[in-house]
């Protein structure tokens, strides 16, 4: 009887100590999360979620029937398709022989040269140079960007070659030939007195 009471006993005692060992340890990480984030807020930092706008650049192609395929099949619709995207911008001169853009920088020179002159000012004060830029337009012929890819020398010029790209704008659409999404052309801006007209 004494050996049951003594087992029960230390049982008792055994489970004491460990409910107390809990609660000790458990009040002990409680109050170190407390003070982490009252003494060192940047360790206990959470950062708010973020969403993200996802837009597809092209159609989806969950509509090919990929199961149907043979393997060959299936890697030569991939490889189109990854070829497609790679080539969905490209940048060309405004001067190109490029049969594919040829026709259309034709007409873009010709919108230009009606849209491009000499600023009387820089005429005045006898200015020259050559102004380089750049501009992109998207297939509908919608100008989306325009910027001074190297200086005449004189800010009067450069400026005068952005804003006769921006007066011409829009453009026509893109020929069929032009199998691109956007289409960077880069263009000279010549500047000479002696010349009886300013070049493209």
């Amino acid at each position: 009887m004494a050996i049951k009471t003594t087992l029960t006993s230390n049982l008792f005692a055994t489970s004491r100590i460990k409910k107390t060992a809990f609660g000790l340890s458990f009040f002990s990480h409680l109050v170190l999360i407390l003070l982490i984030q009252q003494f060192a807020p940047e360790l206990w930092h959470i950062e708010e979620l973020k969403s993200y706008r996802v837009e597809f650049v092209r159609d989806a192609i969950d509509d090919i029937p990929f199961e149907k395929m043979t393997e060959k099949e299936r890697e030569n619709t991939i490889k189109k398709i990854l070829e497609t995207d790679q080539k969905s911008e490209e940048t060309i001169s405004l001067d190109t022989v490029d049969k594919r853009y040829v026709s259309y920088t034709a007409i873009l020179k010709k919108r230009l040269s009606a849209s491009w002159g000499y600023p009387k000012e820089a005429k005045e004060n006898n200015m020259e140079g050559k102004a380089y830029a750049l501009f992109s337009l998207t297939r509908d012929g919608h100008l989306t960007g325009v910027e001074v890819t190297g200086t005449s020398g004189h800010e009067i010029l450069d400026q005068e070659g952005l804003d006769a790209i921006r007066r011409a704008a829009p453009f026509p659409r893109f020929p069929d030939s032009i199998t691109v999404e956007r289409l960077n052309i880069n263009v000279t801006f010549e500047y000479r007195l002696s010349a009886a007209k300013t070049n493209l």
